[in-house]
């Protein structure tokens, strides 16, 4: 009888073992996957640092070989053979700041992979080579290209102040940036922040690539920084806004960086 007693002692050790280790693996579950994600988008920031990096390349030799000029955001007629007639005076166009970046597709065969964040769900343009002189622009804007540039105005004194900054000038003027985030999806609103802003609501002016936790930007010295407000470049301007608080606009002076397209 002593031994019969001893077997439900033995049934509740067993069971309070098993509740232990199970305990320990889910402790250790919740505090490797965290880990595993944040090493996870640290890997995808730093690729999209060096996308920018590369782009940032492209953009000197476009310089160098366009007559002092860089990619504009006016409609210019475009011929395999490199040559281009002057910027057609256009509206501000989000569509035409995507137009200007797939020029460096165009001219130089980059990578449509370069313009794609590895931390988004877009994908790469499938168009190169030859054909990628047929079209304009990207396939699809919304699907293909994760970044934003700065919206150049389409006069020539524009473009060789643009010029000047980026070779040499302002250092700390913003070039491109991760995607500008726009004012229309949930907790997107670029309008509705301001260097005071509270870390919740600075949130809203963060680009979505990676998380609303800030975006990666490229300065004019060419380097690629992660900012985690848009507040940076000069003066510290909202680099997704123009200074007068606007998004699809002209920059309101040579200092004022506005990126597009945005993901609205």
């Amino acid at each position: 009888m002593d031994r019969d007693l001893k077997h439900p002692a033995r049934g509740g050790l067993a069971l309070l073992e098993l509740l232990t280790v199970l305990s320990v693996i889910l402790l250790l579950v919740g505090l490797v996957i965290p880990m595993f994600l944040s090493a996870h988008e640290r890997s995808n920031r730093f690729h999209c640092q060096d996308n920018l990096r590369q782009i940032g390349q492209y953009l000197l030799f476009y310089g160098s070989d366009s007559k002092r000029r860089l990619p504009t955001t006016a409609a210019i007629s475009q011929t395999p053979d490199n040559t281009e007639s002057e910027p057609i005076p256009a509206g501000p166009s989000q569509d035409n700041v995507a137009a200007a970046m797939f020029r460096l597709i165009q001219r130089y065969d980059a990578s449509p992979r370069l313009f794609v964040c590895p931390n988004t769900e877009a994908v790469a343009d499938k168009t190169g080579g030859a054909a990628r002189w047929g079209r304009r622009s990207f396939s699809d804007v919304k699907r293909n290209l994760s970044y934003s540039m700065h919206n150049l105005p389409p006069s020539s004194q524009g473009l060789l102040a643009d010029f000047r900054k980026f070779f040499g000038g302002r250092g700390d003027f913003v070039i491109m940036a991760d995607m500008n985030p726009g004012i229309r999806s949930e907790d997107d609103n670029v309008l509705a922040v301001t260097p005071t802003s509270p870390p919740q609501q600075m949130r809203w002016g963060n680009s979505n690539n990676h998380g609303k936790r800030g975006q990666n930007v490229l300065y004019a010295d060419g380097r690629v920084e992660f900012a985690d407000n848009p507040f940076v470049g000069v003066d510290n301007d909202n680099i997704y806004t123009t200074r007068s608080n606007t998004i699809i606009d002209w920059p309101g002076d040579a200092d004022d960086s506005i990126l597009l397209p945005t993901d609205d």
